[in-house]
């Protein structure tokens, strides 16, 4: 029987679910920030904030479809977003194999377009490599949502840091909506449940 200190994280199974962002109000509005949005619209579903820091994170522990989840916005700026979800995994002995999900933008996917995997390449964003780097394999579930390609080739860094077009944001909680929907159904059902 577990009754104190950290004997508790040897007891519970748990779920790690990684929004990733930039963090600071500069940022807030960002296509890029698309992660972290999800991840409060999650928080917001089950009345609570994502508040509490711990390894330059911050994280807040939720029951979603009837397990425990970790819910972790990494502070370290998306291309060291490995830094943090390595430690969060190491302090609660995640199986990142079948017990993590990231949820990132994708410039490859057209608005609002949803696509989960059981694994895969990095496809060219920074925050999943830096991920795959830090576990050293690429073997983890990441939900990809889309905010299209910009307008203008050569304009990718401008793009993904600007802020929605009035248009976007019309849509943005509609497409949490849906997302917060996989998020739970991935929960409850795991990966290849939600493809």
């Amino acid at each position: 029987m577990c009754d104190s200190g950290a004997l508790w994280r040897l007891c519970i199974v748990m779920k790690l679910i990684v929004g990733l962002g930039n963090p600071g109000r500069t940022y807030k509005k960002n296509r890029h920030n698309l992660g972290f949005l999800a991840l409060d619209s999650v928080a917001h579903h089950c009345k609570v904030k994502i508040a509490k820091r711990k390894f330059n994170a911050l994280h807040t522990v939720v029951t979603l479809g009837g397990e425990q989840i970790v819910l972790v916005k990494p502070l370290t700026f998306m291309n060291l977003s490995g830094k943090a979800v390595r430690s969060f995994i190491d302090y609660y002995d995640i199986d990142f194999q079948h017990d993590l999900l990231v949820i990132v933008d994708d410039v490859h996917l057209s608005f609002g377009k949803m696509r989960i995997r059981k694994q895969g390449s990095a496809g060219g964003h920074n925050g999943l490599h830096s991920i795959i780097v830090s576990l050293e394999t690429p073997l983890f579930a990441r939900l990809r949502v889309g905010i299209d390609k910009p307008l203008h080739e050569g304009c990718l860094t401008s793009h993904v840091l600007g802020n929605f077009s009035k248009e976007e944001a019309g849509q943005v909680p509609e497409i949490l909506e849906a997302v917060k929907e996989v998020i739970v159904r991935w929960c409850e059902k795991g990966t290849a449940a939600c493809m």
